[in-house]
This record gives structure tokens, C-alpha cells and sequence, in this order.
């Protein structure tokens, strides 16, 4: 019984960790691409710093999956140019006003991937005596930016990818 219960909550906590398919995008298992497609390849490797945070991807504003900590998301999309968004809730908070969403802009042709990478930044680490007390802060930045494939392999390549599809 012990063990069951175990494995249960264990699963459950696994199964939230998993990027999942957003918007009108559903997951698609083949690995063909019809002519006119390409695929964005995002990789986001394990990391501690806000490893609780899974941002939305938006590909030119629809809504395609989120990517939680380590996870690797393959969208199939039209080719032609992409702008790829990263955007979170906690974003909407005022703390974090005018960095709500980051993301690039790129190009995939027919029958190419193209490869992104994204990781959480801490920027400072400020620590400030203020009437007797310490106070701290610091400032969480994300990053996304192209890459070979060789390191996308390199950082995610023991992840399952999950394929979308619009």
C-alpha cells in the first residue's frame, strides 16, 4: 500500500513536470513534414533557477506548447519566417513589468529544423544592509538563442521530444 501511494504521488509530480501541447496545436507522433513545412526545435536543459517556471510558446502569436525544465519541444509549422515567443503568467506579475515575454525572430525553410535554445539567467545578486537588516535580491532574465544541432544534442539529446503540430 506504502508503495503504491509512493508511486502515485511520484507520477503525479512527473506527469506536471511534461511539456504539453497549448492552443489549437495536438501532438503528432509521425515524423514526416508535409511540403511547405519546417519544424522549430526548442531545447530547454534541466537547470535549478526556476526550474518550477514552463513558459507558453506563441509561433507568430498562436498559442503551441508550454516547455517546462528540461524538456525538448519539436513545432511543425509552415516555413517562412517565425517569431518565436516565451511568455509565463508569473511574467504578469508587477515585479516583473516590461519582461512579461522574450523570444526571437528566425526563419525555417521546407524540410528544415531550426534550433533554439532557452535558459533562465540570474543577473545580480545584490545583498544591502539596510537599518540592521540584510536585504537581497535578484534578477531572473531568460535567454533564447539559436544553435547547431550538435548542441541541442549535446544539452537535451536524453529527452524524449514532444512534436507538435498546428
Amino acid at each position: 500500500m506504502r508503495t503504491t501511494l509512493f508511486v502515485l504521488v511520484a507520477t503525479s509530480i512527473l506527469a506536471g513536470c511534461a511539456s504539453t501541447p497549448r492552443g489549437n496545436a495536438i501532438a503528432d507522433n509521425s515524423n514526416t513534414l508535409r511540403e511547405n513545412e519546417g519544424v522549430v526545435v526548442i531545447c530547454r536543459p534541466s537547470a535549478l533557477v526556476a526550474s518550477a517556471i514552463a513558459p507558453d510558446v506563441l509561433l507568430n502569436n498562436a498559442l503551441a506548447a508550454d516547455v517546462s525544465n528540461g524538456s525538448l519541444v519539436e513545432i511543425v509549422q509552415p516555413a517562412g519566417k517565425v517569431n518565436v515567443i516565451f511568455r509565463h503568467s508569473t511574467f504578469n506579475d508587477p515585479a516583473y513589468k516590461g519582461r512579461n515575454s522574450f523570444g526571437i525572430d528566425t526563419t525555417v525553410n521546407s524540410g528544415q529544423k531550426r534550433y533554439l535554445v532557452m535558459a533562465p539567467n540570474l543577473n545580480s545578486f545584490v545583498v544591502l544592509p539596510i537599518a540592521g537588516w540584510i536585504a537581497s535580491g535578484m534578477s531572473l532574465t531568460w535567454q533564447v538563442a539559436e544553435a547547431d544541432e550538435s548542441v541541442v544534442r549535446q544539452q537535451c539529446g536524453s529527452y524524449k521530444p514532444l512534436r507538435v503540430r498546428f
